[in-house]
């Protein structure tokens, strides 16, 4: 026999022998809590499903052994399974072997929505009608298509839901009938018949508010001003008559309520007259915050520094809610609840409760980000510090431009105020181009949310510096052991939807920064200043724009060249002008490195596009400068360069994923045509 029938002889043997221990499709074992459950007649398709039921319910039922109760359950589950997967004629029986269950399955016919009409509708499109008379199927088996399994009950929730759609869209009669199944057994389909009865179209039609408005009229206005005109319905009406009572609620009037009076077929016309009454009631001070003893004393010092400016005051709901978060910021609470009580005609009293989180914390975190490249970290963390409500933390992080590492102390509630305050002891070894830095630094710091917007900060530092370069010269790396003491503030005004992952709203910040030498030589003194602004919109429900405007000055005495190279300002990078590398831009060393400026400024047109959940595509436009001469931050641009590209951002809940590519399309000299950045978090 020739040498290749033998390897085909071999190769079809060695086939057939793994084929035999392919177990036979339509027979299959599950082991559960020690039991074994044989069922036979499954399909390939259905095998998993199968085997996730039996595994659940013998789970739940903690049996140690096969009974008679518990093979009739297998049963019973597993063919209201098979129903909701599309086989309405499944039939599941049951029998106990040698101590063990045995369950046969007759699947029957898997069958599949067919054709779907609907007869009546003359207002919505077909195909909204459809998605939401399929969307309880979707949402149970975590589908899409439109290939969808037929299931009778499903379809019904469905025609629940065409039902009230039409109600929605004002249509208050709307009644939409039993759907009608045609069953199809040679293409395995069912088809559907929706009737539907629309009914009379009812709008709002004038809408008063009486009663006692107090100040809030224009604000009360505003609610109803939508109203005029638009489709009849009583959840609007309601959310239209709870958003009233919340504007008088968060003014102080702890039992303001607001009554309506809408009667449809009053007059026969389809126009709904409407009336809101508003009864705001007293005004209501706060006139004790009550801490529930079962909390720890470092936990009742936080909760009581961040509330106790509530005394004495009128209530506010958004008041509150500026505290509340505050405290559960510091961490030390997994729950808190708030629950006002009214105590007489216009005071209450607040009650906090709640449930402490664990006081010891660790976590590794890794990462890539294109200028440093590898990130890799740990962190700890001692909440509740010696039942103060302080918080101590040890940080060390190692990265591809070098290492760093903190001890911060938190307090919370500094001078048992809302105010919080840290401490922070670091030092870091930092390589990047031609030049090594090393520093310890010691800095505290001082800040304060005032309301949900506004916050304020002031610190104070401390740092002795080292720089070495075995390429740069004196001139160029500057000054290269420094000390320095530094004092600034900072004030942020945030009316963003959201710090990580804005869609609406505009940031403006400002920092000052004074830095004297303490080395006793006087060489590095200077005045820094950083102004930033951005601007985001919506333009659909998916497109959105952005704008951002940032910049930087350093005012030094002796210029650019009386400045450490780490101090200086640079632009390029992944939050800068994206056609350069990260700090690139600008006059370089003969090897190459940046040398930066005493004036930085960035301008950003940025549209992002979600083409589905969670991930979008950008394109964005830059523009920005780095200047040795000039130091104003207010000074007009000037020398700008730029950057046309896009990027994709995936959305995660600490901020996105961005990729961006930016070009260059006003290259000089050896500048790059372009660059790629990967970071975690928006450009601004």
């Amino acid at each position: 026999m020739k040498p290749l029938t033998l390897l085909i002889i071999a190769l079809l043997g060695i086939g057939l022998c793994a084929a035999s221990d392919v177990p036979d499709s339509d027979e299959m074992t599950v082991s559960a809590n020690g039991l074994d459950v044989s069922v036979k007649g499954v399909g390939k398709t259905s095998r998993d499903d199968v085997k996730n039921v039996i595994e659940l319910q013998v789970a739940l039922s903690q049996d140690a052994a096969a009974t008679a109760p518990l093979a009739d359950d297998l049963a019973f589950f597993l063919r209201q399974r098979y129903q909701e997967l599309g086989y309405p004629q499944a039939v599941v029986t049951w029998e106990l072997i040698n101590g063990q269950v045995s369950l046969s399955v007759e699947e029957g016919i898997h069958y599949l929505v067919g054709a779907i009409r609907f007869a009546g509708n003359s207002v919505a499109k077909d195909e909204d009608l459809k998605q939401l008379l399929l969307r309880p199927t979707h949402e149970k088996l975590g589908t899409k298509g439109d290939k969808v399994a037929f299931v009778e009950t499903d379809i019904k929730k469905g025609a629940e839901l065409v039902q009230r759609y039409f109600q929605a869209q004002g249509y208050l009669e709307a009644v939409v009938a039993e759907p009608q199944f045609t069953q199809h057994p040679e293409s395995e389909t069912v088809d559907l018949l929706l009737k539907i009865k629309q009914g009379q179209s009812y709008l709002f039609g004038e809408v008063n508010v009486t009663g006692d408005l107090q100040d809030q009229t224009r604000t009360v206005n505003e609610q109803i001003s939508e109203l005029g005109g638009q489709p009849f319905n009583e959840v609007k009406l309601e959310s239209v008559r709870g958003a009233i009572e919340s504007i008088y609620q968060r003014s102080g009037h702890f039992h303001a309520a607001v009554t309506l009076n809408a009667n449809p077929t009053a007059n026969g016309s389809g126009e709904v007259p409407v009336e809101f009454h508003v009864t705001p009631g007293p005004k209501f001070r706060i006139s004790e915050v009550k801490i529930a003893p079962n909390l720890s004393k470092g936990a009742q010092r936080v909760a009581r520094s961040s509330f106790k400016r509530a005394k004495g005051r009128y209530y506010s709901p958004e008041e509150l809610d500026i505290m509340h978060r505050r405290v559960l910021d510091t961490d030390i609470f997994s729950r808190l609840d708030l629950k006002p009580m009214a105590d007489s005609e216009d005071t209450l009293s607040l009650e906090l409760s709640g449930e402490e989180g664990p006081t010891r914390r660790l976590s590794v975190f890794a990462g890539y980000e294109t200028f440093q490249g590898p990130i890799l970290g740990v962190e700890a963390r001692k909440m509740n510090l010696w039942n103060t409500g302080d918080a101590l933390l040890a940080k060390a992080e190692v990265s591809g431009t070098g290492f760093n590492g903190a001890i911060r102390m938190v307090d919370p509630a500094f001078l048992n105020s809302p105010f919080n305050a840290d401490i922070e002891l670091a030092a870091q070894s930092l390589s990047v181009f031609d030049y090594t830095r090393h520093t310890i630094n010691l800095r505290a710091s001082v800040n304060r949310h005032w309301d949900t917007h506004i916050t304020t900060g002031i610190f104070a530092e401390i740092s002795e510096n080292t720089l070495t370069s075995p390429t740069l010269t004196p001139l160029e790396l500057g000054p290269a052991t420094y000390g320095l003491a530094t004092v600034g503030a900072a004030l942020t005004f945030d009316y963003r939807d959201s710090s990580v992952l804005p869609t609406k709203g505009y940031y403006a910040g400002l920092t000052v920064t004074d830095a004297t030498d303490i080395n006793g030589d006087g060489q590095v003194n200077y005045l820094r200043t950083d102004l930033a602004f951005s601007f985001y919109q919506p333009i659909t429900k998916k497109l959105r724009a952005a704008f951002n405007a940032r910049a930087s000055a350093i005012n030094s005495k002796g210029g650019v060249d009386a400045l450490p190279i780490d101090l200086r300002l640079f632009n390029g990078g992944a939050t800068s002008v994206r056609s350069f590398p990260e700090r690139e831009m600008g006059t370089k060393s003969k090897s190459g490195t940046p040398l930066g400026g005493t004036l930085s400024q960035v301008f950003t047109m940025e549209l992002s596009y979600e083409i589905i959940s969670n991930l979008e595509l950008a394109a964005f436009v830059d523009a920005g400068s780095v200047s040795p001469t000039r130091s104003n931050v207010l000074s007009s641009p000037n020398g700008l360069r730029y950057a046309v590209g896009a990027g994709i951002r995936y959305k995660l809940p600490i901020g996105p994923l961005r990729i961006d590519y930016g070009y260059n399309p006003s290259r000089r000299g050896n500048e790059p045509i372009g660059a790629l950045h990967i970071a975690l978090g928006f450009a601004f």
